[in-house]
């Protein structure tokens, strides 16, 4: 479900989707209703996931976190929507919260949230398979 790269853990989470529950799982963007990926009441009715810990295949533990969106994080809602933080346009985060690391808007036990979307970089500044500046770089949590 991660990737190692150097020091820091990344774990992936599919955004821009229906859900397959309730749709069909097609592709979708913010501001679309139907769109759950982008908006928040639908991540403040789930239970958050909780990511405690995680161990490499050597035995060893990431001394850092960081995110990381493949999509610009704010910069792809405020494209598609007139304006941040309304029904399906926002773009959801990592927290710290006092069971974990979570997913999706602030829960009730958020001891960080690290800035919300704004923990996503909204350019294109690291390289990548498409060459210079085509990707947008990771964002260190812890």
């Amino acid at each position: 479900m991660g990737q190692r790269i150097g020091y820091t853990e990344f774990v992936v989470w599919e955004i821009g989707h229906e859900s397959i529950f309730t749709g069909k799982g097609a592709f979708c963007v913010p501001g679309q209703t139907g769109c759950d990926s982008y908006d928040a009441r639908p991540w403040a009715g789930t239970s958050p996931i909780q990511i405690q810990s995680v161990t490499f295949g050597d035995g060893s533990q990431p001394q850092k976190w960081a995110a990381v969106s493949d999509l610009g994080g704010k910069a792809e809602v405020l494209a598609n929507c007139s304006a941040y933080g309304g029904p399906n346009c926002i773009y959801p985060w990592y927290s710290l919260g006092k069971s974990g690391f979570h997913f999706g808007v602030d829960f009730p036990d958020t001891l960080k949230d690290f800035g919300q979307a704004n923990q996503y970089q909204t350019t294109t500044q690291c390289g990548g398979s498409f060459g210079a500046n085509s990707t947008y770089c990771d964002t260190v949590l812890k």
